[in-house]
């Protein structure tokens, strides 16, 4: 889908303005998510209509000043390039899938510079890379879209990745992605003001339940089986947690207090695979992210996903997926 449309970058001006508004600036890199650059946005104009007092203002950037292209197709008109900011902005950095081409040399020296006049600044989804490239992260817990983790955490050893939706200290924060985006800049607008502002916003979105950082991304399938039976949810979470070294079947059934044929029998009746089955793919789909979004070589892939020789691992990838490691990443027949 290509549709090009002008977000209204202008707010209607409330009839009031406060002693001293806060000023969000919002760089927008390509494949950035639509959705996440709403979530940001409509949270700040609602807090300006609470009591028609104007509490901020937003500006939207791209790195060249031009039209921005979201995940979706669609194209963002924006306010300038990377302009010179105040140090009482606050900057928060979208970013998707193409994190890689995004993070531009100058893209990263700019990043730097607010860093260094000290902005409060921020990243998310996709474009945490970036922030983690340029170095304004160094040594800090982080959260990222699920996609993204294990690649962050492959790349940039100095991280600490969580699986928490978002991440907020003093000078620095970054967010899943999605819904998440939300949830913090709620939490944004109670530091910056207080509870009852965030609260009449969250209500007016008809979200009167935001989570909090510390709340962690949540598979479906996890919740489902959850629901179901505790013990296989509890299975597929250590999986999920060991896929650089995995542990044995009976090794898991220990840590959750059943035997391995009850182990076994769980999968079998929710999943129809066995645990070996179920673990194989959560470590095969782990290594088509690395393949597909680092520049880490097939042994090396083989090895952060717990596979000890890239003959046996591209074989079971051929048979995962219906290509080789290299063909997926095109250099293949």
């Amino acid at each position: 889908m290509n549709i090009s449309f002008r977000m209204p970058l202008e707010q209607d001006q409330p009839s009031t303005a406060s002693a001293d508004p806060k000023r969000y600036v919002i760089l927008l890199l390509d494949s950035f998510s639509a959705f996440d650059l709403v979530s940001v946005i409509e949270p700040l104009k609602d807090a300006n209509r609470m009591d028609r007092t104007q509490r901020y203002t937003w500006h939207v950037l791209s790195e060249d000043g031009a039209a921005c292209r979201a995940s979706n197709g669609m194209e963002v008109q924006v306010e300038g390039g990377l302009d010179a900011l105040q140090k009482r902005d606050t900057l928060i950095v979208l970013g998707g899938d193409n994190f890689q081409s995004t993070a531009t040399l100058r893209v990263m020296a700019w990043l730097r510079r607010q860093a260094r006049n000290g902005l409060h600044l921020g990243a998310i989804s996709g474009a945490v890379f970036a922030l983690a490239k340029a170095g304004v992260l160094h040594g800090s817990e982080v959260s990222t879209h699920w996609t993204y983790r294990n690649m962050l955490r492959e790349t940039f050893n100095d991280l600490d990745v969580q699986r928490t939706i978002y991440q907020l200290g003093p000078n620095q924060f970054t967010c899943a992605g999605g819904l998440a985006t939300l949830d913090l800049m709620l939490q944004l607008i109670r530091r910056d003001y207080d509870d009852d502002v965030a609260t009449w916003v969250a209500d007016n979105l008809v979200c009167s339940m935001p989570r909090t950082g510390d709340h962690e991304q949540t598979f479906s399938q996890t919740t489902r089986t959850g629901e179901r039976n505790t013990k296989l949810a509890r299975a597929i979470q250590i999986m999920e947690a060991t896929l650089e070294a995995p542990i044995s079947p009976n090794a898991i059934a220990q840590q959750i207090n059943i035997s391995t044929r009850q182990l076994e029998r769980l999968f079998a009746k929710y999943l129809n695979v066995t645990p070996k089955g179920h673990y194989i793919r959560l470590r095969l789909e782990n290594a088509r992210l690395l393949l597909l979004q680092t520049d880490m070589k097939t042994i090396e892939v083989a090895l952060a996903c717990g596979f000890n020789g890239a003959s046996h691992f591209s074989k079971l990838y051929k048979k995962q997926f219906g290509l080789t490691p290299s063909q997926e990443r095109g250099f293949g027949a």
